[in-house]
């Protein structure tokens, strides 16, 4: 783990330095990023080694009894997804669902610009719940 320690270190330099006023903040940005992108290819890295010798491992994880240096380790056999876009019946019903989300979103902007939305027998239309992303920084 010294290699993970050495990182975990270099990025505390990098940020105490930013919060110390020795370097701006963006120029702390751009070196984390640098870094997060290269742990993000080690990382891609690892999943390819495993996935190319799945079942050397997987034998070996039985081999085991599935602990190993104090690890539970754990075989997952991979799941089955269904996919629907080749069912024009289905096609049909999620741009239906598609139309009917967009006209409740544009309900909800006039009711933003102060206007009033109602159905066909004068009810008040069920406005739909918004939901915040936090904000993020994008380097490119």
């Amino acid at each position: 783990m010294d290699g993970i320690n050495t990182v975990l270190d270099e990025l505390n330099v990098i940020m105490d330095k930013a919060t110390g006023g020795d370097i701006e903040f963006i120029d702390c940005l751009v070196r984390l990023r640098s870094k997060k992108q290269r742990l993000t290819e080690a990382v891609d890295f690892i999943k390819a080694f495993e996935e190319e010798y799945f079942s050397e491992i997987s034998t070996s994880i039985m081999d085991n009894d599935f602990y190993y240096r104090g690890k539970k380790i754990e075989v997952r056999n991979g799941g089955a997804s269904f996919i629907y876009s080749h069912i024009p019946e289905i096609s049909i019903k999620e741009a239906e669902l598609s139309s009917l989300k967009e006209k409740y979103k544009s309900y909800y902007n006039v009711v933003q610009k102060g206007g009033k939305v109602a159905t066909e027998d004068g009810e008040e239309v069920v406005m739909p719940e918004i939901k915040y992303r936090k904000s993020s920084i994008i380097v490119k």
